[in-house]
């Protein structure tokens, strides 16, 4: 008897906020963007 392989499915959702434009120079939104190595 031949073993079939396993499925694996994955469901995710990612949603993409953009920062308004007079938030880009607070402190918290230059930290977060240096950790991901973006800019603001």
């Amino acid at each position: 008897m031949k073993r079939r392989g396993r499925l694996k499915l994955v469901l995710a959702e990612a949603a993409l906020e953009l920062v308004p434009r007079e938030l880009w120079g607070h402190p918290s939104v230059y930290k977060s963007a240096r950790k991901r190595g973006k800019s603001p």
